[in-house]
């Protein structure tokens, strides 16, 4: 198995219901989706491979302007997931990775290993990144947590964790992955209701039976939900010497 067996799909409109347009929002010299697809160019997936699925003509024409591979969608879409089903069968891979275009400061590096892990462990259809959770993260709403059982598999998500259970607490990560023939499957799937109540896309395939293997990412980096988290990514850039290198890197591309 090697990376020109995965694609990369970053869904993206712009009435996110938190913070409207964040997609597009400006960070240092670029809009929030070329440092997420700029990063995405980084790692071992081959350029012609990472697109952006989106109906919004703004972010078209950002990511045209600079090069970027566009898939054009319906402007309806519950979520992300749905979006890239769409336009699955135009894509020639047989991994698809979804990554949320809110996650500018994911490490590249964790794409190259997320490939390792599958092709150790391919036996799945769907697999989802996690990360530890800090005391700050813990009683986020805006935030998903998960539980996951001995194999590794995640057996719930939830915004705000039940009092009296003790499972062990992890992070859910914007990155999930996907067999593509599966996706293809997608809108066969029954509708599932938690996953509309709780806004939490997972849902529509944990309420169907779907076994989702977690893949464990060390770095827990800054997600952008509300208007505040950019500064927080903007210190990030600035002052972690790791954030900064991968920053120059992409301003340059």
């Amino acid at each position: 198995m090697n990376s020109d067996e995965f694609s990369i799909v970053i869904p993206a409109r712009l009435n996110s219901l938190r913070f409207r347009k964040k997609i597009i929002y400006p960070i240092l010299k670029l809009p929030m989706i070329e440092h997420v697809r700029r990063r995405a160019l980084l790692s071992n997936v081959k350029n012609n491979n990472v697109y952006v699925a989106t109906s919004s003509k703004k972010i078209v024409d950002i990511v045209k302007r600079n090069k970027g591979k566009i898939l054009i969608t319906k402007k309806k879409h519950l979520n992300g997931t749905s979006r890239v089903s769409e336009v699955i069968n135009k894509i020639h891979s047989k991994y698809i990775i979804i990554l949320q275009g809110d996650e500018p400061l994911f490490y590249p590096k964790d794409i190259n290993n997320i490939i390792k892990f599958i092709k150790k462990n391919p036996n799945y259809n769907m697999y989802n990144t996690i990360s530890s959770i800090n005391k700050s993260q813990y009683n986020d709403e805006s935030i998903v947590k998960c539980n996951i059982n001995k194999k590794g598999e995640i057996n719930n998500f939830f915004r705000i964790q039940d009092k009296n259970k003790k499972d062990k607490i992890r992070k859910i990560l914007g990155i999930m992955i996907f067999k593509s023939d599966f996706l293809k499957q997608y809108t066969k799937l029954s509708k599932s209701k938690k996953e509309i109540q709780l806004s939490i896309e997972q849902f529509k395939f944990l309420d169907n039976k779907i076994n989702i293997q977690s893949i464990f990412i060390k770095n827990n980096s800054q997600s952008v939900n509300y208007i505040s988290d950019i500064a927080k990514v903007t210190n990030e850039l600035k002052k972690n010497i790791f954030q900064k290198n991968i920053y120059h890197k992409i301003v340059s591309l």
